[in-house]
């Protein structure tokens, strides 16, 4: 089947109503969280699923502020005490925790429910990537435990997370500054042999210093031969909004580092613009713009920098940077004409 077949088979399934039984190509249901916030694309298909989440402009699936603890929510492991709840979202909660042996405040990742295999599956896998990795760019692992689900203990960070930032509507040289800050954390990254593949303000720590970090690992491989773009029908993983053309198995190109530079033309779009580049009510809508839009150009900006989102957002990777070192010397010669 042709790509263009896929796509047409895709956009009849996304039409159909929610929970319909299609025939010939499977089952397709486009629901709707209780919150609102974002909207869950699933579609069985030959067998497997395709699905994905992504934010609306409107309003957020995650609770990032620090949220006052409920009876239900004090059940952690043995030697720990929650003080609260740094992140929730419908598959995991992050508490803020003490270590009551040694007074050091920490951050508990866990399921919200049961875990299910592929929840364990992840909580391992970012278990094992942050343990190979070491800086202000990640926080630390300090352990995975598991007495009845598993509880990812790692360092916490004092800062607030980009996303609120944005929301603050920072001026021209702040934004700059962080934009700085946001490249030397991923560039980091990447020279300590890994790849992100679901870079997001939600996903972006400032602290105290002004240094950024980046969390949320579950999707973080080393970076080694390019890997081939997943074939059709495919397992969609990370945020639609902030993810490359590539990583939708719908453009054939090898996902590398240059897939987390697009994350960061979407992310730099936001901090710069206020919005993300495309603004879309379904998820098919989305996905035709993330493969096929070319966003408005950011305006009151150094043309430069301009020029650096745009590229980043560029569909092909072979049309983005191949490194971030001229981007990093593109946003610090912008803050000098701030």
């Amino acid at each position: 089947m042709s790509q263009t077949d896929s796509m047409h088979r895709l956009r009849q399934l996304a039409s159909r109503e929610e929970n319909q039984n299609c025939r010939e190509y499977g089952s397709a249901r486009l629901g709707q969280t209780n919150s609102n916030s974002f909207i869950c694309f699933a579609i069985v298909w030959d067998r497997r699923i395709l699905k994905s989440t992504y934010n609306t402009s409107a309003a957020r699936a995650s609770k990032l502020h620090m949220n006052p603890l409920k009876k239900t929510d004090r059940s952690l492991p043995p030697g720990y005490r929650a003080e609260g709840m740094r992140h929730e979202s419908p598959a995991y909660v992050v508490y803020q925790a003490l270590h009551l042996a040694t007074g050091r405040m920490c951050a508990i990742k866990t399921t919200r429910k049961a875990p299910t295999p592929d929840a364990t599956t992840a909580l391992e896998h970012e278990f094992d990537a942050l343990r190979r990795l070491s800086g202000s760019f990640a926080p630390k692992a300090y352990e995975l435990l598991r007495p009845e689900k598993l509880f990812l203990v790692l360092e916490w960070i004092d800062g607030a997370d980009l996303e609120s930032i944005i929301r603050s509507k920072p001026p021209l040289p702040r934004a700059i500054a962080l934009a700085s800050m946001i490249l030397k954390a991923v560039d980091d990254l990447h020279a300590s042999g890994f790849l992100h593949l679901d870079l997001k303000p939600a996903n972006i720590l400032i602290r105290p210093t002004g240094a950024a970090a980046l969390i949320d690992f579950a999707l973080a491989q080393p970076i080694g031969p390019p890997v081939a773009p997943p074939e059709q029908p495919f397992l969609l993983q990370g945020t639609l909004s902030y993810m490359a053309p590539e990583q939708t198995g719908w453009l054939d190109a090898p996902i590398d580092r240059r897939a987390d530079y697009y994350a960061l033309g979407v992310i730099f779009y936001e901090l710069f613009v206020g919005a993300t580049p495309f603004a879309a009510q379904t998820f098919q809508e989305l996905l035709d713009h993330v493969l096929h839009s070319v966003p408005a150009e950011p305006i009151d900006l150094p043309l430069p920098l301009n020029q650096l989102i745009m590229q980043l957002l560029a569909k092909h990777p072979d049309q983005r940077p191949g490194e971030l070192g001229k981007a990093a010397a593109v946003v610090s010669s912008s803050a000098e004409i701030c």
